[in-house]
């Protein structure tokens, strides 16, 4: 195991990142801890999400990279969120996300927008 890096050798990445499902609530409604993901709230957010995937340049997602950069392109093999579950009074939801390799900001900027498709804040387009 001398040899092993795990940094250089690695073929992916792999994020989970625990989320309240408030965040994925409408914008206009008025909305508390006691929140709860509608039947189709998740298949919404993940059909955003699946947006993500496959190769795509990220030079908006970071700074310092230019449009159609060859360094700012980057590949997604997975991106969800999981079925909801009740912690302590609050419903909550593990997003995940597997690349082969991500830049600075990138993924909390990805699920930001995400969040703000669902949310209603902006569109897909």
């Amino acid at each position: 195991t001398k040899n092993f890096n795990c940094q250089s050798q690695a073929d992916a990445r792999t994020y989970l990142y625990l989320t309240p499902t408030f965040a994925f609530s409408p914008v206009t409604e008025v909305i508390n801890e006691g929140w709860r993901c509608g039947p189709d709230t998740i298949t919404d957010v993940n059909n955003v999400f699946k947006h993500y995937l496959g190769v795509h340049y990220y030079h908006n997602y970071t700074s310092g990279k230019l449009p159609m950069e060859p360094s700012s392109q980057r590949y997604i093999m997975e991106f969800e969120a999981g079925q909801p579950f009740e912690r302590q009074g609050m419903e909550w939801s593990v997003v995940r996300v597997k690349g082969q390799s991500f830049m600075l900001h990138q993924i909390r900027k990805m699920v930001g927008l995400g969040i703000s498709i669902v949310r209603g804040h902006t569109s897909l387009k």
